[in-house]
């Protein structure tokens, strides 16, 4: 199936990246969860501006016991008064988890809470009317290095991002 605009063969393609992120993936729930999120760039829509996209991040409790999935959610939202892309798959948006001290200690890019390579090779573009919203939730499952161990108590910072847009921040605590 080929969508027509100038020639592209955009669906093609997305089907044939599609097919190599599920390659270069298997065996690896985050990278299947990524390949099952991919878009299709709509034609005639340009990048959005940074300044025309509000991105806000949140998670869904401000405090959580010690091994309790924290559920990560970064919402984009089109502010412009035209329809405009933004880029996504698996680097974008991105998420990073710091402790209190500004060190990393997860990120999407994790693979079973080791640190792992995202692919850079998968990033579609969606197109969002203006005032449309995407929305994407990871979950992280509190542990963290080489030998994965829970992390300690303590204020953590998630920082979410879509390439080309602003980054945002949410905070939140792990405490018994």
């Amino acid at each position: 199936m080929q969508q027509r605009s100038g020639g592209a063969a955009i669906t093609s393609i997305v089907i044939a990246l599609c097919a190599v992120a599920g390659a270069v993936g298997a065996g690896s729930a985050a990278s299947a969860s990524s390949a099952s999120t991919m878009a299709v760039r709509v034609p005639h829509a340009t990048q959005c501006p940074a300044s025309k996209v509000r991105v806000r991040a949140t998670t869904s409790q401000h405090s959580y016991a010690p091994q309790t999935v924290v559920a990560m959610t970064v919402t984009a939202r089109n502010v412009s008064s035209a329809t405009c892309d933004i880029a996504t798959g698996a680097i974008s948006p991105s998420f990073d988890v710091v402790n209190a001290k500004g060190v990393s200690v997860w990120n999407n890019c994790d693979i079973d809470d080791r640190p792992g390579a995202c692919p850079m090779y998968v990033v579609l573009k969606v197109a969002l009317k203006p005032g449309q919203r995407f929305v994407r939730t990871v979950r992280w499952d509190q542990r963290s290095g080489e030998v994965p161990v829970q992390v300690p108590d303590g204020r953590y910072a998630v920082t979410a991002q879509f390439s080309g847009a602003s980054a945002a921040r949410a905070h939140f605590t792990i405490a018994r």
